[in-house]
């Protein structure tokens, strides 16, 4: 089989994959699960970053930096400071 005879066959399976409702229902469920990993782990960075910032600021608090300076150097909120 040649090229263009396997480009055909193929493209034939795939218009008739994407016709199909439960090709595409499992299609879609793959895209809201990648969806939802993606999500989880930009939150999980973040909230790690958040972690590390105040746990930061709490050592910063203890050697005698004021509230200002460790909002210069961690980007947290004074509020967020001085409740960690």
């Amino acid at each position: 089989m040649n090229e263009s005879e396997e480009m055909k066959e193929a493209g034939e399976k795939l218009l008739k994959l994407s016709e199909d409702e439960i090709a595409q229902e499992i299609a879609q469920a793959r895209e809201d699960s990648q969806w939802a990993w993606n999500y989880t782990l930009r939150a999980t960075e973040e909230r790690s970053k958040e972690e590390k910032a105040i746990e930061i600021a709490k050592k910063l608090l203890k050697t005698n930096f004021t509230p200002e300076e460790i909002t210069e150097i961690t980007g947290l909120t004074k509020e967020e400071i001085m409740t960690s």
